[in-house]
């Protein structure tokens, strides 16, 4: 089987083309749910224990943020700055088929993709 060179690669897959066209792709299924749910879980644990946090009786994360952000938003911030440096978000930008996608955009092995975490980031969206 012929190996296709990157330009090869991105003039024949759709992916590809798309990533080449627009610059992002949409993939789902690259993070395991069990992750994502002990981010989630962590998260809503930072956020019960930041100053102004009054206890609602709201399970939900969204749920816990925006009320969190009316009584202190400025410790979003810090809740956000805090769950950068844990271990389950290295996971969660470190993941195997996440890499391998990353890997695959920009044309090179997974190994030798460079990994700088003071860059990678998340969201919180919040109503204006």
């Amino acid at each position: 089987m012929e190996r296709l060179s990157p330009p090869e690669i991105f003039l024949k897959d759709p992916l590809m083309m798309g990533f080449d066209d627009d610059g992002y792709v949409i993939s789902r299924g690259l993070i395991d749910p069990s992750e994502i749910m002990q981010a989630s879980d962590l998260l809503a644990e930072l956020v019960r224990a930041a100053p102004g946090y009054r206890e609602t009786g709201k399970k939900s994360l969204d749920a816990l943020v925006l009320d969190l952000a009316v009584r202190n938003r400025n410790s979003l911030g810090t809740i956000y700055d805090a769950f950068r440096e844990t271990l389950i978000f290295r996971r969660l930008v470190t993941g195997l088929d996440l890499v391998a996608l990353a890997a695959q955009l920009v044309g090179t092995r997974p190994e030798q993709l460079h990994s700088p975490f003071q860059h990678a980031v998340f969201r919180i969206d919040l109503p204006h």
